[in-house]
């Protein structure tokens, strides 16, 4: 099987760094984002001398609270600093817990969307029950990037990838039992997917998905589309790296 893109890991966990020993195999690529501030720094200094581990910086929608705007100037000025790859995990999230922050969420969002643009990164989006909004402050941005963990309608889907969005397939795919995301994996064209585990977060049943799973997905999306797992792996590889490019 040819190198794989895992386009979303969560690689650091505020200031207690997850060992990589589990990626084992260094042809692969990973992007690690982060979702808080006190992520940033520790991950800046992670993957600085990694060459297969990709660097994104975010403001995550649940953690969007009263002094972002003194956060997202303080990730300014690491852009500044320090070359990175990519802006997320960011994004809108209007779940009961977290709507009641929305007017928040919506300008923080629209800030890291801005700060993408200005020094021409992709962006990471995390998106639940707030399609509508996200679409309307994503479209005139003209950005490459992944809607992380989508499953929901192609029909919806589609609206992304028209402008310019690829889409993000992790361990939800490995449950047979839902239609939904296997018939958006049918519809959604082979250019249009990414590969993503969601490390260390995602729960396949009650196992938890480790780096080295990635070939489960990749033998799903083979199954669903009918063709290869080296044509799946080398195409979601490519895809990735047409977004987030590599180190290598």
């Amino acid at each position: 099987m040819s190198p794989i893109f895992d386009t979303h890991a969560h690689l650091s966990n505020n200031t207690s760094l997850i060992s990589f020993d589990q990626a084992q195999i260094n042809s692969n690529i990973f992007l690690n984002v982060t979702t808080q501030s006190n992520e940033w720094l520790p991950s800046i200094d992670f993957t600085q001398n990694k060459p297969n581990i990709l660097n994104s910086l975010g403001l995550h929608p649940w953690f969007v609270g009263k002094d972002w705007s003194l956060q997202l100037t303080y990730m300014e000025r690491l852009l500044t600093e320090n070359k990175l790859d990519s802006i997320g995990e960011i994004g809108l999230d209007y779940y009961p817990q977290y709507v009641l922050h929305k007017n928040r969420q919506l300008q923080a969002f629209t800030k890291q969307i801005n700060i993408a643009i200005t020094h021409e990164l992709p962006v990471s989006i995390h998106c639940r029950k707030a399609f509508d909004d996200l679409f309307q402050i994503v479209k005139p941005a003209g950005l490459k990037g992944v809607l992380h963990g989508f499953s929901s309608s192609y029909q919806l889907a589609e609206r992304f990838i028209k402008i310019g969005l690829s889409i993000g397939i992790g361990g939800l795919i490995l449950n047979n039992q839902s239609k939904r995301i296997t018939q958006l994996v049918e519809q959604i064209p082979i250019n249009k997917i990414v590969l993503e585990t969601d490390y260390p977060n995602f729960k396949a049943g009650t196992t938890l998905l480790g780096l080295s799973d990635s070939h489960l997905i990749i033998e799903r999306i083979s199954q669903i589309k009918g063709i290869s797992q080296l044509e799946v792996s080398e195409t979601l590889y490519n895809n990735a790296s047409k977004i987030f490019g590599n180190k290598k």
